[in-house]
């Protein structure tokens, strides 16, 4: 009879230390949404947050038992993310030069319109003539694909872009981005929480490659991938019509889901690569990846 006391005594504490750690891990995921809500003020957004912990540690202090304070907690983080879940998107805002524009493809048979296709010239990191162009491409030439990963931070993380060449010499770069606002820079932890929007640029290869290997001197590395042309037709496709979306109905980036990476190889053949198998990790590990996966 003690012994199974001891077990039950056991099982009790075992669960409640899970559940507070559950409780720990989703107070910390929630007030986060609040902080990084789409509240204009952000003392407004501090207050929430603060108010936020402080009902949390309220109720587990002041509500016995212990279940009461589980049902707020659950009533309060569901709020939270039915609230969060419903900021919308949007590409009305005050954009930076760069991103001021989504592209757009019309394709009539084999015949590929693109507008606003960028192609910046860069004279430093900062200046540039920016242009916007709207360019036609045969697909019936469509002939490679290329894998780029460019290192522009820890060695260890890299942002993919692809680039599609025709038998006449053009080439098509595809570069899956945050669409910043003027004033605001890239953050690692803000772009989990829907601080920004998505943004597919479609760019010559002398704009996308050149400002990171010529200007910003960031090191590079190309891989050919021996795809059938049928599927690199249909990679691109895809991947203008999921421009094509954004146009008309903005998203946000999320560092997991929507990356530079995932964005892009989620529509990509599945020709038994370990790429694809991986692609969460693929802004870090992702050249060793391809060089396993490619010709």
């Amino acid at each position: 009879m003690r012994h199974g006391n001891v077990l039950g005594s056991l099982f009790r504490i075992v669960a409640w230390s899970l559940t507070g750690l559950v409780v720990m891990i989703l107070a910390v995921i929630g007030t986060l949404f609040v902080y990084y809500s789409n509240l204009p003020w952000a003392w407004l957004r501090t207050l929430l947050a603060v108010a936020f912990v402080g009902l949390i540690i309220g109720s587990f202090v002041f509500l016995k038992p212990r279940w009461k304070a589980l049902v707020v907690f659950a009533g309060l983080f569901t709020t939270l993310t039915i609230w969060y879940s419903m900021i919308p998107a949007s590409n009305d805002r005050n954009w930076q030069p760069e991103v001021a524009h989504v592209a757009t493809a019309d394709i009539d048979g084999d015949i590929l319109t693109i507008h606003d296709m960028r192609d910046f010239r860069y004279s430093n990191v900062d200046e540039y003539t920016a242009k916007w162009e709207t360019r036609t491409f045969d697909l019936s030439g469509l002939e490679s694909l290329d894998f780029l990963f460019s290192y522009w931070g820890p060695q260890a993380i890299a942002h993919t872009m692809l680039s599609f060449g025709f038998s006449d010499g053009e080439y098509i770069c595809v570069s899956v981005e945050t669409r910043k606002e003027i004033g605001e820079t890239y953050d690692p932890l803000r772009s989990f929480f829907k601080q920004f929007e998505l943004i597919y640029i479609i760019a010559d290869e002398r704009d996308l490659i050149a400002v990171r290997t010529n200007y910003r001197h960031e090191d590079t590395y190309l891989f050919p991938f021996d795809y059938e042309v049928d599927e690199i037709r249909a990679l691109l496709l895809d991947i203008l019509d999921a421009t094509n979306r954004l146009a008309h109905t903005p998203d946000h980036y999320r560092t997991i889901r929507d990356n530079c990476t995932t964005s892009l190889i989620w529509n990509a053949p599945d020709s038994d690569t370990v790429y694809v198998a991986v692609v969460p990790s693929a802004p870090v590990v992702g050249p060793v990846i391809v060089h396993n996966a490619g010709p």
